[in-house]
């Protein structure tokens, strides 16, 4: 879960040799709000 898509985006990247993402979705916990969380299923590669 993140709520800085470029850092979440950097992390995965990191994280690509050992994990596949599944699916991604935003989260939006504060109505009325521009800000979004992103929730994203990851899965071990292998």
């Amino acid at each position: 879960i993140s709520c800085n898509p470029e850092s979440q985006f950097r992390d995965l990247e990191q994280m690509d040799d050992a994990y596949e993402v599944i699916a991604a979705q935003p989260v939006d916990c504060y109505p009325h709000n521009a800000h979004l969380e992103q929730a994203v299923l990851l899965q071990r590669r292998g």
